[in-house]
């Protein structure tokens, strides 16, 4: 693992804009002051990843250590939910189970409304939320909007955040 003293001699962290970039060569490839890394997809999600001596950091990651001096304990994550915008106000270093609460709405959700989904055998609206890796259902609607208002009762109950089951295309 990277220490912040190594990051920082062959890095800059822009906390305002979120960029981080080469400022010392160390591949022939690599150029100071281009930003650092690529952007790849990581389950489902894209974010930047920065190769430095053979190994993979994410860059949400390198910053919180270039801040910090010290790697999240957590997970890390994105306020916006976006993974390449690594500008520190967006920054948070959170737990899995609190990163969850911030995912956007899945492609295959049929509802328009995460949590939400119509029973196929009785063709009623089932409403679920899922916390701490525990699934606790909400109740079965005839009414759509019913189910929808008791999955946004959970979320607030349950402390998600307010763009959890977004549509984002990032």
């Amino acid at each position: 693992m990277i220490t912040q003293d190594e990051l920082k001699k062959l890095l800059h962290y822009d906390p305002d804009s979120g960029e981080i970039t080469w400022i010392f060569k160390i591949a022939p490839k690599i150029n100071i002051g281009e930003i650092a890394g690529c952007i790849c997809k990581f389950n489902g999600k894209k974010y930047r990843k920065i190769r430095i001596l053979g190994k993979y950091y994410l860059a949400h990651r390198l910053a919180i250590l270039w801040m910090t001096g010290s790697f999240p304990k957590n997970q890390g994550g994105h306020n916006d939910g976006d993974g390449t915008n690594n500008k520190w106000s967006n920054l948070c270093q959170e737990t899995q189970s609190q990163n969850m609460k911030n995912t956007r709405l899945s492609s295959a959700n049929t509802s328009g409304f995460c949590g939400v989904h119509r029973c196929s055998k009785t063709g009623r609206w089932v409403a679920e939320v899922r916390v701490e890796r525990k699934k606790h259902s909400l109740g079965r609607f005839i009414n759509k909007d019913d189910a929808i208002a008791a999955r946004k009762s959970a979320n607030k109950l349950h402390g998600f955040h307010a763009g959890h089951g977004l549509k984002r295309d990032f």
